[in-house]
């Protein structure tokens, strides 16, 4: 008998969600319960009786339920935070409060003092202050490589002093009033000063940092501030409190003596082992990070202890040894192990919010009177000394009003970083009971009010600008899901696919990923891998997929403005493409060749004019070693027509490993294989154009065919008449007289090419062809147009371009023509005061060239066009950076605009005025309804998290064709934890 339609047949098992459901409840949830109970029980039996609080069960049992107690605890308090729109640091600590006596100790005392008797204590202590080190350990590693980024914004350096000093003098002046009330025991007025000066003054830079991602403001100017602010801030913030702490001993021989231990310590550890651990990582450690791992753990441990037996808190030690550890990046063996040193920070913290706890007496601050003021008091001066003081120093260092505010709410952030403070002063015995919890309620609400203040000040989305995007290790607030032992079990199987010499993981090859024409902030490459047969490539997907390792391909690297040859997120392995460069096929009849990702231009062109000379590929004005699968990839344009508009089809490799065909491609039959460019069923092409979605081996890329007659109508015109001729081009489209894409330039975009001491303000070229009859006709009919929409036109034959002395002129021709020149790059370096030599032009990214790129979408609309261009120039006038522009409609419809900044990487300042500028263009061409056709690597963040695209749609797409999320995590897509 057949079971009823959605009915499980008779004698049949339930389905499988319905069976793990059961499974739980039968095998996990039951027995919890029955032992929890039992535990319990057996707690009421002996609570108050002749064995002491946990007779009746063995001390073991008491402490791994005290465990697990604490982790569950922190986990659901962190979650519930999280759904709040809180960090879920704030749970966590909130956790560790209600397991003190505040809340568990005061509602039911018996099972606080038996889940939390003394030597269960003592050894959940110890797991907090291992944790607690290893979260100094990684502080101090994140405020080095902050230091080492702050270059790039200097401007961090007034908000900096000004965020710390504003609270800080307050502070002081504040602990004349609370010193003879509040010291926690004989210690100078001195001490007490300067810690609660610095308990005003600090930052929680970890903290900041989240909220920074999860507000996406992590790549705005704002956010970029109040990073680098963070970082200087709280390193003179513990310089303070270990002097602090060295005061608070007293002012006796052997305190003296303490206190210069301490120095030479410092300067031991800053100084020859910080060089003795550079040269262990990159030379005899550098394939072992199972070492590095043991000497970053045992070294943080020795100098916490160092600093323990000078009377100074261990923490300094630690704090110390991470300012020495070299800066994680590239392929240096110590940026691996600091992923598990941050994931066993992270394990053990919830111990230190339950010490927190057990410490904290919340009953003690009576709301009374005296108490409220105090704590009105303490929260009125700590925030607006900290949102003033940086607030004022942002905006004089150029941050419209409301953005200013919001780095100054930003920097009230103080959480886990003021909590490990005030513990510290607590326990050395500088601060007393009353102003300890009074402090922490205070950074409770400080830090919780962060995200509401920001989101009330708009703040969020529209400040978050696409500038270098600055992303720290994330010490308490995000674990690394990718352990080294697993990229090292990728990279030996990678090894096993692709050959000793296709697998390089040393730091010489992963660094040389890092420098870019861009300047973009480095990112953690774990390898670069080269394959040399499409083959190959699944069984590296397969062996990523398997060790959770992302892939990040790029077919040669030529991606100059928008990051070059860098993934979007740290952590991933380079798939370097170039080595799978054949020209599988040349159909002259159907006018398509099919090619690989590492075949470039040059490679392309020549090979049509020995095989196929009635056919010339679509090119474009860069690099003729540049890819042809990687431009149309990323939605580039040749001189003729739309790059992406001419793929017949993809062989595409899958996040699972399965390789795709799209379109009539996908069966065997060879019979018009790619004529009909559509296929059958819903079209895939573009599913892997601007994606993440799988690695592209193989494309079917249209070809132009060489027409008896070839022309181009090349116009100048003034800034006025811009407007008018765009609406004529238009007209030309829609009247089908232009079949090929115009290209607009400005003078900065042109004039380095051009030998002409005049070069026009705005200079126009599109090609026509076809019989002579025809073109006489078109460019007739064309240049007419142009002429009384206000350009001086001009047109251009073979001979024309051949004779003219003006480079300029056959460029565009050769281009046109579907030859690659080196043209565009020589003016690019010309530009920028180089006479490179023909083997430097494609080394962009080993020089001192630096170039950014925005590129928005605008439509064929004169008014709006001037209105684009007049705010480009209007922003970028600020920076002291003439635009390089071009306008390139490609129909009636629509132009793409690419907007270059040229800058000298070596000149103080151009680059964080770049950045800075490029982060105005893409915020404003944003908010005054503009939007974007290709962007940066650093971009990616802001974009996707606008509405720029149906994301969410995107995303699950996304993660039906690469479930692990495995390829290119963050390019066009939102990057998810």
């Amino acid at each position: 008998m057949r079971a009823a339609p959605g009915q499980p047949a008779a004698g049949a098992l339930p389905d499988p969600p319905r069976r793990q459901r059961l499974g739980y409840s039968l095998l996990v949830v039951a027995p919890a319960v029955v032992g929890t109970a039992a535990l319990l029980g057996t707690a009421r039996a002996g609570v108050g009786g002749p064995s002491g609080p946990a007779a009746g069960v063995s001390q073991t049992a008491v402490f791994l339920l005290a465990a697990a107690m604490v982790f569950v605890t922190a986990r659901a308090a962190g979650a519930f935070a999280v759904r709040l729109g809180q960090p879920q640091v704030i749970g966590e600590i909130c956790a560790g409060i209600l397991l003190g006596p505040s809340a568990l100790g005061a509602v039911a005392p018996d099972l606080a003092a038996w889940i939390f008797p003394a030597p269960v204590v003592i050894g959940l202590d110890g797991l907090a202050q291992v944790g607690l080190v290893l979260f100094m350990f990684g502080v101090g590693q994140e405020l080095a490589a902050v230091r080492g980024a702050a270059s790039e914004a200097r401007g961090a350096a007034l908000v900096a002093l000004a965020s710390f000093l504003v609270p800080f003098a307050a502070g002081l002046l504040l602990a004349t009033w609370l010193f003879p009330q509040h010291a926690g025991g004989p210690v100078g007025s001195t001490a007490f000063a300067l810690f609660v000066g610095c308990a005003l003054g600090v930052t929680a830079f970890p903290v900041l940092a989240r909220i920074l991602s999860d507000l996406h403001l992590t790549s705005s100017r704002t956010g970029r501030l109040s990073l680098y602010a963070a970082g200087m801030g709280d390193g003179v913030c513990w310089a303070v409190l270990t002097v602090a702490l060295a005061l608070a001993q007293g002012h006796s021989a052997a305190a003296n003596w303490r206190t210069l231990l301490l120095l030479v310590l410092a300067a031991v550890i800053l100084g020859p082992v910080r060089i003795a651990l550079r040269r262990l990582l990159d030379g005899r450690f550098a394939g072992s990070p199972g070492t590095v791992l043991t000497l970053c753990i045992a070294g943080t441990a020795a100098s916490a202890a160092l600093t323990a037996a000078l009377g100074v808190h261990q923490l300094i030690g630690a704090f110390l040894f991470g300012l020495a550890w070299p800066a994680a990046g590239g392929g240096r063996a110590g940026s691996r192990p600091t992923a598990s040193v941050a994931s066993l920070a992270t394990l053990l913290l919830p111990f230190f919010f339950l010490g927190f706890g057990l410490s904290l007496d919340l009953r003690k601050l009576a709301f009374d009177r005296e108490n409220l003021v105090l704590l009105a008091v303490l929260l009125v001066v700590a925030t607006v000394s900290k949102v003033a003081g940086a607030g004022l120093a942002g905006h004089w260092s150029g941050l419209p009003r409301t953005e200013a505010l919001g780095l100054g709410v930003l920097m009230n952030t103080r959480g886990l970083t003021e909590l490990v403070v005030l513990g510290v002063g607590h326990q050395a015995g500088v601060i007393d009971a009353r102003l300890f919890a009074a402090l922490v309620l205070v950074t409770l609400v400080t830090t919780a009010t962060t995200g509401p203040a920001l989101r009330a000040l708009r703040v969020v989305g529209a400040s978050a600008r696409s500038g270098p995007h600055v992303t720290p290790v994330r010490i308490h607030e995000q674990v690394s899901e990718v352990g080294e032992m697993s990229q090292d079990k990728a990279v030996a199987q990678w090894r096993e696919i692709l050959g000793e010499a296709g697998v390089s993981d040393d730091g010489p090859s992963t660094e040389s990923v890092l420098s870019t024409t861009s300047v973009s902030p480095p990112r953690q490459i774990v390898a670069v891998l080269r394959p040399t047969a499409p083959a190959q490539v699944p069984e590296v997907v397969r062996v990523a997929r398997e060790h959770k390792v992302p892939l990040y391909p790029v077919s040669r690297g030529c991606n100059w403005g928008l990051g070059s040859r860098l993934p979007v997120t740290s952590g991933c392995a380079l798939l370097d493409l170039s080595g799978l460069d054949r020209i599988r096929e040349v159909d002259p009849r159907g006018r398509f060749a099919v090619v690989e990702p590492g075949v470039t231009q040059a490679q392309l062109a020549g090979h049509l004019r020995q095989h196929a000379p009635g056919l010339v590929p679509n090119v474009t004005g860069s690099s003729p070693h540049s890819s042809i699968v990687g431009n149309l990839l990323e939605r580039g344009t040749g001189f003729r027509r739309h790059r992406a508009e001419e793929v017949r089809g993809l062989e595409v490799v899958l996040g699972t490993g399965e390789l795709l065909r799209t379109g009539l491609w996908a069966g065997d039959g060879k019979r018009q294989l790619h004529h009909y460019r559509h296929g059958l069923g819903p079209g895939l092409d573009h599913l892997f154009v601007q994606s993440g979605m799988g690695i592209v081996t193989a494309a079917v890329v249209d070809l132009v065919p060489v027409r008896d007659e070839l022309r181009l109508v090349m116009f100048s015109l003034a800034e006025p008449a811009l407007p008018r001729v765009m609406d004529t081009i238009a007209e030309l489209f829609t009247a089908n007289a232009l079949d090929s894409i115009v290209h607009v330039f400005n003078n900065k975009r042109i004039g380095s090419m051009s030998q002409s001491h005049e070069v026009p303000m705005w200079t126009g070229v599109v090609a026509l062809d076809g019989t002579a009859a025809q073109v006489a006709a078109g460019v007739g009919y064309v240049g007419d147009k142009l002429t009384r929409a206000g350009a001086q036109v001009r047109v251009v034959d073979s001979q024309d371009a051949a004779a003219d002395p003006d480079p300029v002129v056959s460029a565009m021709f050769a281009v046109h023509a579907g030859r690659p020149t080196t043209a565009f790059l020589e003016g690019l370096h010309r530009a920028m005061g180089h006479e490179p030599a023909p083997s430097e032009l494609d080394t962009l990214d080993d020089t001192t060239i630096g170039y950014l790129a925005c590129m928005p979408v605008v439509a064929v609309s004169g008014e709006t066009v001037r209105d684009l261009v007049e705010l480009v120039e209007s922003v970028c006038e600020r920076y002291g950076i003439a635009p390089a522009m071009a306008v390139n409609p490609t129909g009636p419809d629509y132009a793409e605009v690419v907007i270059n900044l040229y800058f000298d990487r070596a000149a103080a300042g151009r680059t964080e005025a770049a950045h800075a500028c490029n982060a105005d263009l893409h915020e404003r061409l944003y908010a005054d309804g503009f939007r974007f056709y290709r962007v940066g690597i650093d971009a990616m963040d802001f974009i996707t998290h606008q509405d720029t695209a149906p994301w969410g749609a995107i995303g699950l797409i996304k993660n039906a064709l690469d479930p692990d999320g495995i390829i290119a995590p963050g390019r066009y897509s939102r990057i998810t934890p």
